[in-house]
């Protein structure tokens, strides 16, 4: 006889329970996802303007939101929710003293950053739990203060930028 339905007060906690067949209704999965990083890098800026990484290679892309060419991510049809977003850029200079910001936008717009003061090639890293609705869009800016200042690529271990859906 198969068990349709299981109630919580005929479990024991401490007891190991080993399932069968298909359990549904449980946990749930964190896409739409996606994990890019930058193989060619951003050689430079515009003093005081931020400027969009191109992240054009993908590690993964669980529902083909991420465009390699426009260098976005866009809430797919049926998809919005709360998203983890991510975002990790390392200066491709060793001037110190020049103010430079890693930047997520949605929709056109800063929605966060992370600024410092940038001492020999360091890294700039923003994360960010937002709300997002279908064919809302996710870029990633770096901008400096001072000079002209870029973004490192060639491997995921110089600048990447990614997200996931958040199961609630």
């Amino acid at each position: 006889m198969a068990i349709t339905k299981i109630q919580s007060e005929s479990l024991n906690l401490a007891d190991t329970y080993d399932f069968t067949g298909t359990v549904t209704g449980a946990g749930g999965v964190n896409t739409p996802a996606f994990s890019v990083y930058s193989a060619s890098g951003l050689a430079s800026t515009v003093e005081n303007v931020a400027t969009k990484v191109p992240f054009d290679t993908e590690f993964f892309d669980t529902d083909n939101a991420y465009d390699t060419s426009t260098y976005k991510f866009t809430v797919p049809t049926g998809q919005g929710g709360k998203y983890f977003l991510f975002l990790k850029c390392r200066a491709n200079s060793e001037t110190a003293n020049s103010g430079s910001s890693a930047r997520i936008y949605k929709n056109g717009t800063a929605l966060t950053m992370a600024y410092g003061r940038m001492e020999f090639y360091d890294t700039f890293e923003c994360v960010a739990i937002v709300d997002l609705s279908e064919a809302d869009y996710i870029e990633a800016y770096f901008a400096t203060q001072y000079g002209t200042h870029g973004v490192n690529g060639g491997s995921q271990f110089g600048s990447n930028f990614g997200g996931y859906k958040l199961i609630t």
